[in-house]
Order: C-alpha cells, then structure tokens, then sequence
C-alpha cells in the first residue's frame, strides 16, 4: 500500500492549492495493494475509486507498511464512503479562504487522512486541517512509511526549487520597476530642461 502525491503543473486549481499550501503537491492519492486508487477529485465527480496509470514524472509516492487487517479496515472505510456528497469547488475554495470545517474535509487530503486513520495511521490529525502539503510532511513522521527519508529529501529539493523561482521572479519584476521609474524619471527630466530651452 502507498500513498502518491501529485507534482506536476496541472490545472490553474492546482497552481492555487500549492499556493495556499505553500509545497508542490496539488493532490493526493491511497494507493491500495491491488493498484486501486481511492480519493476525492473534482475532475472525477467526487470521492471515488480509480484505476489510474501513474507516471514518475507527475507523482511521488512513500511506501507504506501496513498489516492485511489494517488495510482492510482502511478499504472498508473508503468503500462506505465512495460518492459521498462533495463539495467540490466550493470546498475547495472553503479550504483556499480557511474556513467550514465540513467542506474542507471532503477534499483529497481531508478524506485519505479520515481513511488512514481507520488503519491506526495519523490518529491525531484534524483531516480538515490538512492540505496535500502536510499530509506529506506529517506522513513523514510515521514509522509505517518506508521510503521516508529519501523522500524527504527530494522534497526539500524542490521546495528549494520552487521558492529559488519564485525569488528570482520578484527579482526580476522589482529590478524591471526601477528601471521603469529611473527611465520615467529621466525622461522628465529632458521634458523640463527642453521645456526650459523652449522658454
């Protein structure tokens, strides 16, 4: 069983959901030991299973160790609440704003948080607290996970990416206003010293 982390770009509510997270993954998904996938998705229609063909270069996975029983009790979970009501949109920007509690935690983070939990993993998590940013940070701390420490190593990596490019785009933008506001600036001073010439 593994739980997988979407990386790439994606879609602009993907660019605004690492933007409130502050990380690089927009989504999440529990991987059950058969390839079954189970999470919520607005492009799905909500909570719901999927048999979905991961590629290395969208998503991150972490390991984890858990007994036949436990996962069980986490698929059983699942199973009950597939196309369960979802708020969708609304949640989402809910989660965006910070507030309603029970639409937050209809999002992909909030409902694996609520599955794992019948495994024993994450027990005192508040799902509608969590975004796909923490579940993975926090998932780092489970001794359940295998893969942790590399993981958390490319992690930082690209957070360190991320942050350096949007460091370098202020950059850019600030160094691009003073040279707008030096430019303006001396032009209105030919202006004045034309005018005075004219005079």
């Amino acid at each position: 069983m593994r739980i997988a982390f979407y990386k790439a770009s994606g879609h602009w509510i993907d660019f605004l959901i690492n933007l409130r997270g502050g990380g690089v993954y927009s989504h999440v998904e529990i991987v059950f030991s058969d390839g079954m996938s189970f999470s919520s998705s607005q492009w799905d229609g909500g909570i719901r299973f999927k048999k979905i063909d991961y590629h290395s270069s969208s998503w991150d996975f972490l390991d984890l160790h858990v007994s036949e029983k436990k996962e069980e009790k986490i698929r059983e979970f699942c199973v009950q609440h597939k196309k369960r009501f979802y708020h969708g949109v609304l949640g989402f920007f809910a989660c965006f704003l910070g507030f309603n509690k029970k639409l937050r935690s209809s999002l992909c983070a909030g409902i694996c948080v609520q599955a794992l939990q019948k495994g024993s993993i994450l027990k005192d998590v508040q799902d509608y607290q969590v975004c796909p940013k923490y579940l993975y940070e926090l998932l780092m701390e489970e001794k359940a996970v295998d893969n942790r420490q590399w993981m958390k190593m490319r992690f930082y990596q690209k957070q360190e990416r991320e942050r350096s490019s949007w460091i370098n785009f202020f950059a850019s933008f600030a160094g691009m206003m003073v040279l707008l506001i030096m430019f303006s600036y001396f032009i209105q001073i030919e202006l004045i010293q034309a005018n005075l010439m004219v005079r």
